[in-house]
């Protein structure tokens, strides 16, 4: 999340790295309460890259912002919505489809020039270090599983990683180590594939593929499920 401040005539930008903040425990207390209402505060605050609606207008977007976040998709995080304040609330959950949801960035954190962009802020009491120190290179995804299953990744033309995953909710991440390409995902039971998705193509060390103007480096997700 990169997230901006004006301090006197100073605008100050700075990121923290929240790639597998979503389905942490810390984030969705995995206990019951006895009140079964609960209500998602949430707002897109597409200046901050913090968003899980899509963009109906460049009007809600900050004219500087906007080409951070085009092509930067964000509405897939809600897809496990329904699971999560089901396991929050202590109550059943049917899970009647296998699904996948993956987030990453499209390019290595050291792939474009940080444009004042540091890694926290010392406005926030924090050291300050360099995005490329603090952004993992990799890609994050999750699979609800209606029972146990191979989760498979293929980054471009590289041989594709096997993770063997069991009933509910699993997540993993997987670092680009090099590899550059086409992001495939699929989930394979008893020899068959029962379900498949394709990510946007992640680009080399030294691509300009998520670089923006000036060949400032695009710290955002890009975000996609089936």
């Amino acid at each position: 999340m990169i997230s901006g401040r004006i301090d006197g005539h100073k605008l100050l930008n700075w990121l923290q790295n929240m790639f597998s903040m979503l389905p942490s425990p810390h984030t969705f207390p995995l206990k019951p309460f006895s009140n079964q209402r609960r209500r998602i505060v949430t707002w897109n605050d597409f200046g901050e890259a913090s968003y899980i609606g899509p963009v109906h207008s460049n009007n809600e977007i900050p004219a500087a912002s906007q080409k951070y976040i085009g092509g930067h998709p964000h509405e897939s995080w809600r897809d496990f919505l329904p699971y999560y304040i089901a396991t929050y609330k202590g109550d059943t959950f049917d899970i009647s489809r296998d699904q996948m949801q993956y987030w990453y960035r499209l390019a290595p954190a050291s792939s474009g020039d940080p444009c004042g962009v540091t890694g926290n802020s010392a406005s926030q009491g924090q050291t300050e270090i360099s995005p490329a120190e603090i952004m993992q290179d990799g890609v994050f995804f999750s699979a609800l599983l209606m029972s146990a299953a191979t989760v498979k990744v293929q980054i471009g033309d590289a041989p594709a990683v096997a993770f063997a995953g069991s009933k509910g909710l699993n997540h993993w991440s997987m670092p680009f180590g090099g590899r550059s390409g086409v992001v495939k995902f699929s989930i394979e039971r008893g020899g068959s594939v029962v379900g498949s998705g394709q990510g946007e193509a992640i680009g080399g060390i030294g691509s300009a593929i998520n670089n923006v103007d000036g060949g400032c480096a695009n710290y955002n997700a890009w975000v996609g499920s089936f």
